[in-house]
């Protein structure tokens, strides 16, 4: 996060998209060193610094947004995909309306969230 920050121009908007802990896709590559939930990025936002982050660079989140299928096959759409994609639309929209509800409770009953999207600002003076 410091070499992002250490980029970013004061207020600079930074778009970031990783598996959900909740997603077979966070364990499939053994590359894959930390598994995201919603609140991992708050580690970065003033409160935490303030009273528990040892770190110096400070962002503040202006977006999370799960996404619950992956995204589509770069080899075009076939019948199946649209049906995903439509199941993906609306799991994806409901999910969001309580992204906590959603996290703690909804993601096992629906098989996880492939994607969590965060949408960073950084708070430089």
């Amino acid at each position: 996060m410091e070499e992002f920050y250490k980029i970013l121009k004061p207020n600079g908007k930074l778009i970031i998209k990783v598996p959900h802990f909740s997603s077979r896709m966070a364990y499939f590559s053994p590359e894959h060193k930390h598994f995201f939930s919603s609140y991992w990025f708050d580690y970065f936002t003033k409160s935490n610094i303030e009273t528990v982050a040892k770190t110096n660079v400070e962002f503040k989140i202006l977006k999370k947004r799960f996404i619950w299928s992956p995204p589509e096959p770069k080899h075009g759409k076939n019948k199946g995909q649209i049906i995903i994609n439509f199941f993906n639309s609306i799991i994806s929209h409901l999910a969001n309306l309580n992204i906590d509800f959603a996290e703690r409770l909804w993601c096992y009953y629906v098989g996880g969230f492939g994607e969590i999207e965060f949408i960073l600002e950084s708070c430089k003076k």
